[in-house]
């Protein structure tokens, strides 16, 4: 199994070697996946000129309270679903955390797509006040 690597990434790596296509390594995938969600669910609608759907609306200037809640997780499952197409049947999760009441929580459930091969995925998501989203792996 190969995957292609994107030409960011060879101009970041170019040691790397000449070629687009590395051997697939599950973990480097998700790596990848999780650097891209990051990268996409900080960019607000309206600032990639050319996709001006691409990434989220402003989560700072909304309240928590579950219509909110509910929001963000239909609004991050539609970006994922929308701009990561190694990621299929997408389901986002609201957790309430006390000792963090000022931060939304979320775990983002899928299916990792390589090539021939399906595998259960998992990320978690924090929103923190200022409406930076922070990407981990799952557990």
């Amino acid at each position: 199994m190969t995957t292609t690597r994107t030409l960011l990434r060879r101009l970041e790596n170019p040691r790397d070697g000449d070629s687009r296509d590395l051997p697939s390594d599950p973990d480097k995938v998700l790596g990848s996946i999780q650097r891209h969600l990051q990268l996409m669910l900080n960019t607000r609608q309206g600032n990639a000129l050319t996709v001006p759907d691409f990434g989220t609306v402003d989560f700072s200037e909304v309240t928590k309270g579950f219509q909110t809640t509910h929001r963000f997780q239909e609004e991050l499952r539609r970006c994922i679903e929308r701009y990561e197409p190694r990621l299929r049947n997408v389901q986002v999760q609201f957790h309430e955390e006390e000792d963090r009441p000022f931060t939304l929580h979320f775990s983002i459930a899928a299916t990792l797509v390589m090539d021939d091969e399906e595998r259960p995925t998992s990320f978690r998501s924090i929103i923190d006040p200022s409406g930076e989203v922070k990407v981990a792996k799952g557990r």
